[in-house]
């Protein structure tokens, strides 16, 4: 009996795989329950949007890695549960699930074990979610206790640091702060004692990693070792640093108009080619945003803003993640510079705006964006016309729907 109990529930459960990282199971909860129970494994439940940014990130690069997979596969059965879908919202309101991502661990009984809110910054990070609920471990704390003893052996405060950090992530709120406090300390006096020309190794790579990735001698030490590093540390992982790691040199210069940013943008088709090797027209998609922030933000010159835009655009296309997004930046952008813009440019981008609405017409952010546009401009016609989409969006939307009667009221104030 228990076999053909077994065989109706893989039937009913199948699967759903990131390439080599987590298998979901697409089926219910409850149907998923039954089959953690079978398997005698813990079920790892991921709650996500379709709108919520953090969890498109994990979706693509957390849970397709392989040794995300590796862990999970074994020990859990892993579903995830659309609430913005009819099921997903009453399970969201039945479990009181107001932020997403939020992840819950039960046990094959149904016992919910953990629950975390809030995207994990990084694999192992995500793997100790579950370690913590599922195979307690008290090696943080046996480490802590040599340390506040008076030990201070290197090899021991690396160990410390690095599992210390993801120890207290996982923690509630408050011994978390207290614990990176702590924890804090503790690297400062590590890096004080420790020459930075003895931190090619793993440990000390995870260190950096983890506290000193905004930190510029430190990531530019990694990037002058390239290839020392690349010889000892996972292709994954550290192609995943090197992405983060001139990526956030791109953001950090543009951000304040620094043209150093362009060399780090080419640094995608060069030096780190091979890293960017899974993104596809990454060089290209990269190069037009931001050159095109920089053109309107920094010098002021519309044209080459809206050419670099469009090429922005073309490149969406081609990469077939094309949406309603690049539209509302760009909106929103010269929005912002809107001192800048003649009346003219601020007529092309109503006609931008207006544009893309045919397109994406139910697209609540887009909407409100060209609003304002309407707005500045005193288009009392069009504004009225853009309240009465944008009213109906809003009452649809988890996020906004609160706001609903203000605007009603500013439609209510335009009709008299």
């Amino acid at each position: 009996m228990k076999k053909i109990i077994i065989s109706l529930t893989l039937i009913i459960c199948t699967c759903s795989a990131f390439s080599q990282g987590i298998k979901f199971e697409k089926c219910s909860f409850k149907e998923a329950l039954v089959l953690a129970n079978e398997n005698n494994k813990f079920l790892f439940i991921d709650c996500y949007t379709q709108w919520c940014g953090p969890c498109k990130v994990m979706a693509k690069n957390i849970f397709t890695q392989k040794k995300v997979g590796d862990y999970f596969n074994n020990n859990v059965i892993s579903l995830k549960i659309d609430c913005g879908s009819v099921e997903g919202e009453k399970f969201a309101a039945d479990n009181n699930i107001t932020s997403y991502p939020t992840m819950l661990i039960y046990d094959a009984d149904g016992k919910l074990l953990k629950r975390i809110e809030g995207a994990a910054p990084d694999a192992d990070i995500l793997i100790s979610y579950v370690k913590q609920a599922v195979e307690p471990d008290e090696n943080f704390n046996h480490l802590l206790e040599k340390y506040n003893k008076g030990d201070r052996n290197l090899e021991l405060i690396a160990d410390l640091l690095i599992d210390g950090y993801q120890f207290a992530y996982i923690q509630e709120k408050e011994e978390r702060v207290k614990l990176f406090e702590r924890l804090t300390d503790i690297f400062g006096w590590y890096i004080s004692v420790k020459d930075i020309g003895k931190w090619i190794n793993k440990k000390d790579f995870k260190i950096i990693s983890i506290y000193l990735s905004k930190e510029e001698k430190y990531i530019n030490f990694v990037l002058n070792h390239y290839n020392e590093y690349k010889n000892i540390i996972d292709e994954e992982i550290f192609s995943e640093f090197i992405v983060k790691s001139n990526n956030f040199f791109i953001y950090k210069y543009s951000s304040k108009g620094d043209l150093k940013f362009r060399t780090y943008i080419e640094n995608i088709k060069g030096k780190f080619a091979d890293e960017y090797k899974r993104e596809p027209f990454m060089y290209e998609k990269t190069q037009y945003i931001t050159e095109a922030t920089y053109s309107l933000k920094y010098d002021k010159n519309f044209k080459e803003f809206y050419s670099y835009i469009s090429m922005a655009i073309e490149t969406y296309k081609k990469m077939n993640i094309l949406n309603a997004n690049i539209y509302t930046s760009a909106l929103s952008l010269s929005y912002d510079n809107i001192d800048f813009l003649s009346k003219s440019e601020i007529k092309e981008m109503i006609r931008f705006g207006e544009n893309a609405i045919k397109t994406y017409q139910d697209d609540l952010v887009l909407n409100f964006t060209l609003s304002r546009f309407y707005e500045l401009n005193n288009n009392k016609k069009k504004l009225i016309s853009a309240y009465k989409k944008i009213i109906p969006l809003i009452k649809k939307s988890e996020r906004f729907k609160t706001v609903a009667p203000i605007y009603e009221e500013k439609l209510k104030n335009l009709q008299k």
